[in-house]
């Protein structure tokens, strides 16, 4: 089911390229709290693009 557009609108306020949204995704709490993968699926159905390397998994 894709997002409904509140959700895109929601989505696209954010800015991705942001570090501190970068670091949070990669971060244990998130890793443990969200799915990634919906996470992922919502932004490209969206039309947002996620900063290559944002949720790697941090040590």
């Amino acid at each position: 089911m894709p997002p409904s557009e509140d959700c895109c609108k929601t989505i696209k306020a954010l800015d991705a390229h942001a570090s501190c949204i970068c670091d949070y995704v990669g971060s244990p709490d998130a890793r443990n709290k969200l799915d990634l993968d919906k996470v992922f699926f919502v932004t490209k159905q969206c039309g947002v693009t996620v900063p290559k390397g944002c949720g790697s998994k941090q040590d």
